[in-house]
């Protein structure tokens, strides 16, 4: 190898030992409360796993505290859970309380909420969209942000019901088109299908809901 090609490797190999410094310095400590929980969490897989003699759990340990380096929150802790789960046992997997819907104001005046995928039993999620657009209607809103960005889908009838004060009680939408076609409503906290012939299938509730909210759409 000429002495250029070699310089010119060691300047690379310089500039990757000085660009992983400064990540990692730029990498804030670990608050004491995921410290702390994920401390437990380890203690308690190292105890329940049944083969725990083979695993090298000195190692688990050390990598996991690597891969939640930064961690501010318990939830922030969660993958490298997991991962330290697989290493125990590779059938096992980490079921985690789903967050809930995030909302804030913006621009003093403008209600945000988050709309995050969702699937089974939806009366959580019905419950923490209706809970959010009710503490923000309280405090004057008048305009309205749902942002569904992120969301892959799931149940779309807890989240009808959750954001259902937002539409009002109504037809929101259908399975197809014309006389035939089922549609899809809102009602005081309920979501469902309305049939061409009638029926009513009610699917999701919000059980929060009240019916004498009232939320202002428009500014």
């Amino acid at each position: 190898m000429s002495r250029r090609h070699t310089v010119f490797g060691c300047s690379l190999l310089l500039m990757f030992v000085t660009v992983a410094q400064n990540a990692v310095a730029q990498t804030p400590a670990m608050s004491p409360a995921a410290r702390a929980y994920l401390d437990a969490a380890l203690d308690t897989l190292e105890s329940a796993v049944i083969r725990r003699d083979t695993v090298s759990w000195r190692s688990v340990r050390d990598s996991a505290f690597t891969l939640a380096a930064g961690a501010q929150t318990t939830r922030d802790t969660y993958s490298a859970i997991a991962w330290a789960l697989q290493r125990g046992n590779k059938h096992g997997f980490l079921q985690a309380a789903r967050p809930g819907a995030v909302h804030t104001i913006v621009a003093s005046n403008i209600g945000y909420v988050h709309v995050p995928s969702w699937s089974g039993a939806g009366a959580a999620l019905a419950d923490s969209l209706q809970s959010a657009i009710t503490a923000m209607a309280a405090a004057n809103v008048c305009g309205w942000i749902v942002d569904v960005r992120g969301n892959g889908g799931g149940s779309m009838w807890p989240m009808l019901a959750g954001i259902g004060p937002l539409l009002g009680d109504t037809i929101v939408g259908a399975f197809g088109s014309g006389e035939d076609a089922d549609r899809w409503f809102y009602k005081d906290g309920l979501s469902g299908i309305l049939h061409a012939n009638g029926k009513l299938d009610t699917i999701s509730r919000a059980t929060t809901a009240s019916g004498s909210l009232t939320v202002r759409i428009w500014c």
